[in-house]
C-alpha cells in the first residue's frame, strides 16, 4: 500500500478525522445513514412501507451479531 492510500482512508469506519468536521454536520448523518432513535427509525421504515418497499437489506458486520436482536426491536414496532 502507498503512502496517500493509508492517508486517504485512516480511521476509516472508525472515527471521523478532524478535517471532516466541518463537512459532515448531524444533519448530513441523518440524511445518509439510519443513525437514529429506535422511534425515528420506525418513523423512516413506515416511510419506505407507505412508499410501496417490502425489504430492507441491512448489514451490520459479523463481529455484533447482538445488532440484528436491537434492529429486530425497531421492526417490531413498524
Amino acid at each position: 500500500m502507498n503512502a496517500r492510500y493509508l492517508s486517504n482512508n485512516r480511521g476509516h469506519m472508525m472515527y471521523l478525522r478532524p478535517e471532516k468536521h466541518e463537512v459532515c454536520t448531524p444533519e448530513l448523518i441523518r440524511s445518509v445513514t439510519w443513525t437514529a432513535s429506535k422511534a425515528e427509525l420506525r418513523e423512516r421504515l413506515r416511510a419506505l412501507k407507505e412508499a410501496g418497499y417490502s425489504h430492507v437489506a441491512l448489514n451490520s458486520g459479523y463481529k455484533y451479531p447482538e445488532r440484528l436482536e436491537e434492529w429486530a426491536e425497531v421492526f417490531e414496532g413498524v
